[in-house]
């Protein structure tokens, strides 16, 4: 299932939203957890970063093929994973997290608006959650960790797509300056 939803999540940069029906037909077949979202262990793989890729995938799908019908499900599932995530919040899981849910607004239409804007709020929330908790000096948690560099990206793209204020927090994104 994990190659399955990578190989969907590849998929979203050539922009062959059809080729991704098989991927979240997947999805909805996954038996769901008792928070409502797609129960990901029940398939041996890591649930984190399975949310990675499957959110985005079938949020494109949603978006560009399915008239975005499958956009309440969406929503309630984003709410349950934020609470998922508050009972575990670690420099790896928040990254995972803001990881996913900044590529699924990416490809999220802003046309739905209270479903867009709820997405985007629960993303700034939980930025600035990762930034009480997290930020030091030079970095999240271990400068240089995947995780670290996961969470710089995540802010730096949120503020690529104006979901985050530049001014305010692209400062704790270590941008390398050319010497």
């Amino acid at each position: 299932m994990l190659d399955k939803l990578i190989e969907g999540y590849e998929v979203l940069a050539d922009g062959e939203y059809e080729a991704l029906k098989d991927v979240v037909d997947g999805l909805k077949a996954l038996p769901r957890t008792a928070e409502g979202v797609f129960d990901f262990a029940s398939q041996g793989i890591d649930v984190w970063e399975a949310a990675r890729y499957a959110y985005p995938v079938y949020c494109a799908y949603e978006t560009q093929c399915n008239k975005k019908e499958g956009y309440p499900d969406l929503v309630k599932q984003l709410r349950s994973w934020d609470k998922i995530v508050a009972s575990d919040f670690t420099v790896e899981v928040s990254a995972e997290y803001m990881d996913m849910l900044i590529s699924t607004i990416e490809v999220m239409s802003p046309e739905i608006y209270e479903y867009y804007r709820e997405v985007v709020e629960i993303y700034r929330a939980v930025t600035k959650k990762v930034i009480e908790a997290f930020y030091a000096e030079g970095g999240f948690g271990e400068a240089g960790s995947v995780a670290d560099e996961m969470l710089q990206n995540a802010i730096a793209r949120g503020c690529e797509i104006d979901v985050l204020l530049s001014e305010k927090y692209m400062k704790y994104v270590n941008v390398q300056e050319e010497e």
